[in-house]
């Protein structure tokens, strides 16, 4: 990973932590807190039909005390939003059904593969190259095999109290970039 990417993933690592070690009683709090950074073209008929880039970040936070679970998202990492996550949770509690066996997962001693899912050469691309890449992408798609075609798609809406239907043909192919940091930190107390 590079420089930026782990400076992401210890700020990431840092806001779990934080409320992992904030169970209490006997409280078990599962953490998951993602940023994700996404760049999406979709082609059609070798034209650009829609270019995307959006960054997103969000904290979801699992309790388990007495048998009950309660869980709870935000779509921020602000730190008040942190807060509330965590008391959103431990207030949903109180909506459980209890479950004997509800609880954090215990390591079982099996160490977990390493795997190379991330690029860091996608970050630097360039918009250009993605959106001929995506142009290339339909292009061999439809030249590999001749059973691949444009499918017929029908769509029906409600339009002002009546249905309406309509028919067009659609195929889309998609490239994209997406680097996604995920930390996920569990802890018993």
């Amino acid at each position: 990973m590079h420089a930026p990417a782990t400076a992401d993933a210890e700020r990431l690592l840092a806001i779990a932590d934080s409320v992992v070690g904030r169970a209490t009683g006997n409280e078990q709090v599962e953490v998951v807190v993602v940023a994700d950074r996404g760049t999406e073209v979709r082609v059609y008929d070798g034209d650009v039909e829609s270019l995307s880039s959006a960054d997103t970040a969000g904290i979801g936070v699992r309790v388990v005390d007495g048998g009950r679970q309660g869980f709870a998202w935000a779509g921020t990492l602000d730190a008040d939003a942190v807060d509330a996550v965590l008391a959103e949770a431990r207030d949903n509690l109180r909506f459980a059904s209890v479950d004997e066996f509800a609880g954090l997962a215990e390591p079982d001693g099996v160490t977990p593969p390493h795997l190379e899912l991330f690029d860091p050469a996608a970050d630097s691309m360039p918009t250009a190259d993605k959106v001929a890449l995506a142009i290339e992408l339909e292009r061999a798609t439809y030249a590999a095999d001749a059973r691949i075609s444009r499918h017929r798609e029908r769509r029906v809406r409600r339009l002002g109290g009546a249905w309406r239907g309509g028919q067009h043909h659609r195929h889309q192919v998609a490239v994209g970039r997406k680097r996604v940091l995920a930390v996920g930190v569990s802890t018993c107390r």
